[in-house]
């Protein structure tokens, strides 16, 4: 029997295809928005449409659900749009099966890596 704490956080094989799944989905995407959503969650917003959840510690996942976006960016969520607004994703990785997931996005001719920790304190 399972806890009701084993889906809390995604493990390294759900991250790992997730990683394959969104090189198929983001890769050549450019990034339209990034909204804070909560104090650890992003939505990162894809043209085509496409859309990403990231939740620091627990998840990251495409979704077609409309989510509700803050009427006004935080400071986080300014910076991160500075750097990465209208950049062109070049990649997703997973390095050497840890829970961290890595986008590659080339923006006015610089190179940007968002890393997202997948791991929380609750395993």
């Amino acid at each position: 029997m399972f806890s009701s704490k084993a889906k809390q956080v995604m493990t390294s094989f759900d991250l790992a295809a997730i990683v394959h799944e969104l090189n198929g989905a983001v890769n050549g995407s450019r990034l339209d928005n990034i909204y804070q959503i909560s104090p650890i969650t992003l939505l990162l917003v894809f043209h085509p449409r496409q859309n990403l959840i990231i939740e620091a510690g627990k998840r990251i996942h495409l979704t077609q659900y409309e989510v509700e976006k803050p009427k006004s960016p935080s400071l986080f969520c300014t910076i991160l749009r500075r750097f990465l607004k209208n950049g062109m994703v070049h990649g997703v990785q997973m390095e050497n099966f840890e829970r961290v997931v890595s986008l590659d996005i080339a923006q006015r001719g610089e190179q940007y890596k968002l890393v997202c920790e997948i791991f929380g304190k609750e395993i």
